[in-house]
């Protein structure tokens, strides 16, 4: 005996609920992050990425062909961690500890944070309306 299957569209379908649907939308895994997601994640910059997806240290997937959206596997994240071990885990600074002249010799003049002049003349090129002089 086969099954029938019926494609009238005036008979009920069995539909999930709006919870349902909700539940099943937060259980399931993505399999493929954009390249700006992926960068998030893994703290490396979208030129990173692009680059190693270039030279193929980074698999990837690009759905409609050239020249549109790459797309890379969740299973990339075994790439990164083996290829980039220098990632940071947290991206708070680590604070610096302050540096104390040992010797007798004065600091080096510092100037206040918006204060943009420098500290000494740069010498480049001649000025133009003085060149022929």
């Amino acid at each position: 005996m086969s099954e029938y299957v019926s494609t009238n569209r005036s008979e009920p379908t069995p539909s999930l609920g709006r919870q349902q649907m909700a539940d099943s939308r937060i259980s399931t895994v993505r399999r493929f992050y954009s390249v700006e997601e992926f960068s998030r994640q893994s703290g490396l910059s979208p030129a990173t990425i692009r680059r190693r997806i270039k030279d193929g240290q980074l698999p990837s997937y690009q759905p409609g062909g050239p020249r549109t959206k790459v797309l890379i596997p969740a299973s990339a994240w075994d790439s990164v961690a083996v290829t980039a071990p220098n990632v940071p885990l947290t991206s708070a600074p680590q604070p610096e500890a302050p540096v104390e002249a040992t010797s007798g010799a004065a600091a080096p003049p510092t100037r206040p944070v918006g204060d943009a002049s420098p500290l000494t003349h740069r010498p480049g090129p001649p000025l133009k309306w003085k060149r022929g002089l």
